[in-house]
C-alpha cells in the first residue's frame, strides 16, 4: 500500500513555521493515503503532526515506520503464530478433558451399566441365599442327629441289652442254685423293665403321640403359646419325622 511521508530535518522555529499552515493542514486531512510526518526533532510539534496519521520524531523514524524490518514482522509473526499454537493446543486438550469426562459420565449412566450391576447385586443376593439354606439345612440335620442320638441313649432296649448280656456272662459263671435265683431276679427284672418301656419316650411315641420341636431353635415345644402362627416345627413320631408350619392355634 502506498504511504506519504512528510519530513524536514531539525531546525529553528521559523524554519519549521511552514507546517502550521492551515491550508496544509486541511490538505493533509483531506488526502487518501496514509500519511508519516517526521519533521524537525523528537521536541517539535506542529499542527500537520497532528492532523497526520503517524508522527515519527525523526525523517528517518518516519522512514523506519513507512517500511518496517521485514525479519522483525516476520520474528513478531512467528511469537503471534506459536502463542497461537499454544492456545489451540489448550484448549483442544481442554475440549478433549471435557469430552472424556462427559464419555465417562455418560457411561457410568448409560442403562446397561445400572443393568450389570443389580445382575451383579443379584448374583451376590443369590449366592448368600444357597449359603444361608445350606447353613440351615445342616444345622437342622445336626439337631435331629443329636435328638435321635439322645433318645437312644435312653432307650429302655438299650438298657435291656446291656442287662441281658451282663446277665449272660453272670449266669455262665454261677451255680445251678444260683442260676435259679438269678432266673428269679431275671423275671423280676424283665417285669420292671416292661414297666419301663412302659412309660419311655419311644412307648409313648408308639402310641400315637409325638415329640414337636420348634425348628429354629431345637426347642421341645410344651406351650402353644411358643409358636405363633407360621412358625416352622419338627415332629417325631414313633416312625419317622414329619416337618410343619403353624396355620392356627388354640389355648
Amino acid at each position: 500500500m502506498d504511504t506519504l511521508l512528510l519530513v524536514r530535518g531539525g531546525g529553528s522555529l521559523e524554519d519549521l513555521w511552514a507546517f502550521n499552515d492551515e491550508a496544509l493542514a486541511r490538505t493533509i486531512a483531506g488526502l487518501g493515503l496514509p500519511l508519516v510526518t517526521g519533521i524537525g526533532h523528537e521536541v517539535d510539534f506542529t499542527i500537520a503532526d497532528f492532523v497526520a496519521d503517524l508522527r515519527a520524531p525523526t525523517p528517518s523514524a518516519a522512514a523506519e515506520l513507512a517500511a518496517p524490518d521485514a525479519g522483525a514482522l516476520l520474528a513478531a509473526l512467528g511469537i503471534a503464530a506459536g502463542r497461537v499454537r499454544t492456545a489451540a493446543a489448550r484448549a483442544m486438550q481442554r475440549r478433549g478433558e471435557a469430552l472424556a469426562q462427559s464419555e465417562r459420565r455418560l457411561k457410568f449412566l448409560h442403562p446397561a451399566q445400572a443393568v450389570r450391576e443389580r445382575m451383579q447385586r443379584l448374583d451376590e443376593l443369590q449366592a448368600r441365599s444357597f449359603a444361608a439354606m445350606r447353613r440351615e439345612g445342616r444345622s437342622r440335620s445336626d439337631r435331629l442327629l443329636r435328638l435321635r442320638a439322645e433318645l437312644t441313649a435312653h432307650s429302655p432296649a438299650a438298657a435291656l441289652g446291656a442287662l441281658r448280656q451282663r446277665a449272660a456272662h453272670a449266669s455262665e459263671r454261677l451255680t445251678p442254685t444260683l442260676r435259679h435265683g438269678i432266673a428269679l431276679a431275671g423275671a423280676r427284672l424283665q417285669s420292671a423293665l416292661r414297666g419301663l418301656h412302659t412309660v419311655s419316650p419311644l412307648a409313648t411315641l408308639a402310641r400315637g403321640y409325638a415329640i414337636v420341636t420348634v425348628g429354629a431353635s431345637g426347642e421341645v415345644l410344651r406351650d402353644s403359646a411358643r409358636a405363633p402362627a407360621g412358625t416352622e416345627v419338627d415332629v417325631r413320631l414313633g416312625r419317622g419325622r414329619l416337618s410343619a408350619r403353624v396355620l392356627g392355634k388354640e389355648p
